[in-house]
């Protein structure tokens, strides 16, 4: 077969869109047709799917920020890896542009040359794409503002292909981008079909003609040869009938409304002369019971018989496991820790089955392979979700090769292993403190990502959130939320539960504008939105600059509503000389051969007491501190003071740094200090370089703050398991003990200590966070009792979960990675 069309992502609760990969078996190339949302890129290592030979992306349906949120991280990645050409293709809106632009806030690479096209046809040397618009009910034409001819430009700029210069992003940043910007949400459709490929050549027949053998190229190139007796031989005398494939077609039903446009189109007239061999239907979920419709029926068989039908629809297709890695690290902890930690919900078997009668329709699933080929089309795989059967086998397996060689005490039996992974969880969040004990120590913390830079098989990137209780409910802050936090919390929740969480949630904290800390804030602004009460507010404090992104992401797309979300800056918090903003300059009124001499007004932030206040009295908090991180611009530690009864509870955030005093002494006396442990001790120099902290750093941070509960987070995605923990639990015994293994040169670790924060040591109790811990306060000291039962046994666990070509977290040649 020329072409694997293989499916790398179904929707499910944890991954919303459908996408599939084209693999090209000659030139090895890979083309994407779909959606790009959260979790793609992680579902792609969880596959073994290199990304690394993208060629071109078409994007489908219409342009929203859940389509295309996991494609700022996506391309960066590529751009890691190595990728210098990438084609994104969304025809019919003439915004993705405008999109892109939007990115400049934080998104930067040099070396890649980024491509974005609004094109009808596509034309490759393998193969064609014919876009295909389809309007929505309700249509109306709009004409884009003529400055958006200049937008191109900041897309170039932000990926730096027209300049060698350094880092451009503030320049970039001070220009603003036209606000009267109307998305048509004109829905994506493509057709593909292979380019015919020559016949056969026929060398006997050539040589029975006469043909001198120098010729032969000429009569392959379909040119006529002519002998020296005047005799012609033409091409089709010596080569068989050309090979035609037939198409492939990718619907993309965004909504009802566009439902009688799509079925009533005329797609056999955007054909000529073949047939469809496949088509995926790409469904969105408000269009419920769609197999059902008498007329999307008829439509089905209007392709006939011989047309195999992939159904993507939430209804049709199973809430699979997407990464069954991951979750053989949270079975093994569960097994040792099932206090802290839940299980995810998932099955293998869709709410609907395909009706009867549509025998050559099937739900399409992540894994399923379709063979295409110049006059045939065939499955290869039919069915290659994650089945519960594939499970077993996989945690069995897990069991007999790293569990029972260890030998590990009150370990859970094989049989009960199996059932854990299989049983439905009874995970539920408490929607009330209970009033007989102390409300501090019913504070929880929910570790739903714990990786660095970008997603991994086995750690997603940062993400925390913390439910501080009243007299009668909970508040939830999140301190960073990294690409794909919404699907963690719908895999391990259920849709009520769900819903209270995002009933809480009161403030939404953002320390950086790099990408691994806030792609997946969107996400959870937009959930919000969906289950706030009339008069709710939700607070979003983060850089400045992250105000106006969401503002000019919410002109393209309306499920993002800032009515209600009210933005503060970090530097509204900060005690200390804040460092500038800056008023934009309309990109029209920017000289072309000037764009990254732009600069803006200089503007002093100035503090909003009232709207201070005013926060404090919704969130219940008494006071938010914030100070410079050492990390990048704009990057920030916070103090969170929050009213619990008639006491107070305080929670220090780092963000990334290295490790301040400045920090230490705004956080002094927490309850909880939730601190980057980026890189082990011995990668000291990595540390200072890429401005993060090492593991006994982030643990002196903790003893200088004299806090009560340390939690360790953000590691490098090199590790999969910290192999520091007897480290961090000797220095806390012992917080004067000089360690030969820590570099002397680390400033923070020859601060001397005060008489309380010698004594308070050995008290802090510390977790080294894992993925998709929820952790209420007062089971804090669990893991270390595990870590100190299992010693070396526990290292060899979970550092059997091998991830060949881990990715650190800053490849050597690009050392600011997410950096704005």
């Amino acid at each position: 077969m020329r072409f694997q069309l293989i499916v790398t992502n179904h929707p499910t609760a944890e991954i919303a869109r459908p996408s599939v990969f084209v693999t090209d078996s000659v030139t090895g190339k890979r083309h994407f047709i779909g959606q790009v949302p959260e979790g793609l890129q992680r579902q792609c290592n969880e596959m073994g799917f290199r990304t690394s030979r993208l060629d071109t992306m078409f994007l489908t349906g219409i342009m929203d920020w859940t389509a295309i949120s996991g494609l700022p991280g996506l391309i960066l990645t590529v751009a890691d890896q190595g990728l210098k050409d990438l084609q994104v293709v969304h025809t019919g809106n003439n915004i993705l542009q405008y999109v892109v632009a939007s990115w400049r806030y934080f998104v930067f690479r040099f070396g890649l040359k980024l491509k974005i096209d609004d094109l009808d046809v596509y034309k490759s040397d393998a193969y064609n794409v014919k876009a295909v618009n389809i309007k929505s009910a309700s249509q109306k034409h709009m004409k884009l503002s003529k400055a958006f001819d200049r937008v191109s430009d900041l897309v170039q700029y932000i990926f730096l292909i027209k300049t060698g210069m350094g880092n451009t992003g503030r320049a970039l940043m001070n220009i603003e981008i036209p606000s009267d910007v109307h998305n048509p949400k004109v829905s994506a459709n493509y057709i593909m079909t292979g380019n015919p490929i020559r016949g056969r050549f026929l060398v006997e027949k050539a040589k029975e003609l006469g043909c001198p053998r120098q010729k032969y190229k000429n009569l392959c190139n379909f040119q006529s040869v002519t002998l020296d007796d005047g005799t012609e031989i033409k091409p089709e005398q010596v080569l068989e009938p050309q090979r035609t494939f037939d198409s492939i077609l990718f619907l993309d039903i965004p909504g009802p409304e566009y439902l009688q446009n799509t079925i009533k189109h005329d797609w056999k007239s955007e054909l000529s002369g073949k047939k469809y061999s496949a088509v995926y239907h790409f469904v969105d979920e408000s269009v419920n019971d769609v197999l059902d419709l008498p007329e999307y029926q008829q439509f089905i068989r209007s392709f006939g018989p011989d047309t195999y039908h992939f159904i993507s629809h939430r209804q049709y297709v199973p809430d699979t496991l997407n990464f069954l890695a991951s979750y053989v690290v949270s079975l093994k902890w569960h097994a040792l820790l099932p206090d802290l930690f839940p299980l995810f919900r998932w099955s293998d078997q869709p709410e609907k089955q395909i009706p009867e009668g549509l025998s050559n329709v099937r739900p399409m699933l992540c894994g399923q392979t379709l063979g295409f080929g110049p006059g045939v089309t065939s499955i290869m795989r039919a069915n290659s979700c994650t089945s519960t059967d594939e499970v077993v086998k996989t945690v069995r397996n897990a069991y007999a090769e790293e569990i029972a060689p260890l030998q590990l005490p009150n370990f859970v039996s094989e049989e009960e292993f199996v059932k854990l992974a299989t049983a439905p969880p009874n995970n539920k969040l408490k929607h009330a403190p209970d009033r007989r004990r102390p409300l501090k120590e019913q504070v929880e913390v929910l570790v739903l990502g714990t990786g660095s830079a970008l997603p991994s098989k086995l750690r997603n990137v940062i993400s925390n959130a913390v439910r501080v209780p009243t007299e009668s409910g909970y508040r939830t802050i999140f301190l960073d939320a990294g690409e794909n936090t919404l699907g963690s919390i719908n895999k391990l929740y259920s849709q009520e539960d769900v819903a209270t969480l995002f009933r809480e949630l009161k403030v939404v904290y953002l320390s950086h504008l790099h990408a691994d800390h806030h792609i997946g804030i969107v996400a959870l602004l937009q959930k919000w939105c969906q289950v706030r009460s009339e008069h709710d507010k939700l607070y979003v404090v983060a850089p400045w600059q992250y105000e106006k992104f969401l503002v000019e992401l919410q002109r393209i797309d309306s499920t993002l509503d800032l009515a209600n979300i009210v933005y503060l800056s970090c530097d509204q918090f900060n005690s200390g000389k804040v460092r500038p903003e800056f008023e934009q300059i309309p990109i029209e009124d920017v000289p072309e051969n000037e764009t990254l001499k732009a600069r803006g007004t200089q503007i002093e932030p100035r503090k909003n007491i009232q709207l201070q206040s005013q926060l404090y009295k919704d969130a219940g908090l008494n006071a938010i501190k914030t100070c410079y991180a050492f990390h990048c611009e704009y990057s920030y530690s916070c103090v969170l003071d929050f009213a619990v009864g008639s006491e107070s509870f305080k929670v220090a955030y780092s963000g990334d740094t290295r490790p301040r005093q400045a920090f230490a002494k705004l956080g002094y006396d927490c309850d909880l200090l939730v601190h980057e442990a980026t890189l082990e001790d011995d990668k000291y120099e990595d540390a200072i370089e890429k401005r993060h902290s090492t593991t006994l750093e982030a643990v002196q941070m903790g003893i200088l703050m004299k806090t009560k509960k340390l939690l360790l987070t953000h590691f490098s995605q090199r590790y999969r398991y910290c192999s520091s923990a007897a480290k961090v639990y000797e220095k806390l015994q012992n917080p004067l003990r000089s360690n030969s293994e820590v570099d002397p040169r680390s400033p923070i670790l020859k601060v001397p200590l005060i008489a309380d924060m010698v004594d308070n040591a050995p008290r802090i109790e510390a977790i080294i966070a894992f993925d998709n811990m929820h952790i209420p306060m007062d089971k804090f000291g669990l893991q270390k009792k595990v870590f100190q039962a299992l010693g070396d046994k526990l290292e060899r666990l979970f550092n059997s979960d091998a991830e060949e070509n881990m990715q650190e977290e800053n490849p050597p040649n690009n050392k600011k990675r997410r950096a704005t």
